[in-house]
This record gives structure tokens, C-alpha cells and sequence, in this order.
């Protein structure tokens, strides 16, 4: 009769630490599952920052060469306006 209560004993035993590693199971696939969501979340946050970041070097890009083309058309009005003024007051 010792041998059937040990073996009880250990039945009871061995049927706990599965439903307890039955648990273990369930709460790191709930954690595997929120860290997945997590790095896909980080993963398409990260992608749009680099589109962000892109127009923003083409912003920049494109308002230097419009600043460029603004001073150099300024430049040769400037210049055609002084050479008017002088070429008016050379005739007069």
C-alpha cells in the first residue's frame, strides 16, 4: 500500500507541473506575442521617420536651389537696372 500512496503522490505531482508548465506556455506565447506586435510597431514607426526624414532633405534641397536661383535672378536684374541707369545717364 506505501507503493500505491507514492505512486498517487507522484501521479498528483507530475499532473501539477503540467497544468503549471501548461501555464508557463500560455504566458510566454501572450509575451512572444506583444513583443512580435512591439517590433512591428517600432519597425513601421522607424520606416516612416526615414520617409519624414527624406522629404525633409529634399525640402531643404529644393529651398537652397530656389534661394540660389533667387539671388542669381536678382543678381542679373540688378545689374541689367544698373546698366540701364548708367547707359541713361551717359546719353543725357
Amino acid at each position: 500500500m506505501d507503493i500505491e500512496q507514492n505512486i498517487d503522490t507522484l501521479h498528483e505531482r507530475t499532473q501539477q507541473s503540467k497544468l503549471d508548465f501548461s501555464r508557463h506556455e500560455a504566458v510566454c506565447q501572450e509575451r512572444y506575442e506583444q513583443l512580435l506586435k512591439n517590433v512591428e510597431f517600432m519597425s513601421n514607426s522607424i520606416s516612416e521617420m526615414h520617409k519624414e526624414i527624406n522629404e525633409l532633405k529634399i525640402m531643404a534641397t529644393s529651398g537652397r536651389v530656389s534661394l540660389k536661383t533667387l539671388i542669381w535672378v536678382g543678381s542679373v536684374t540688378g545689374s541689367i537696372i544698373a546698366l540701364g541707369i548708367a547707359v541713361g545717364s551717359y546719353l543725357k
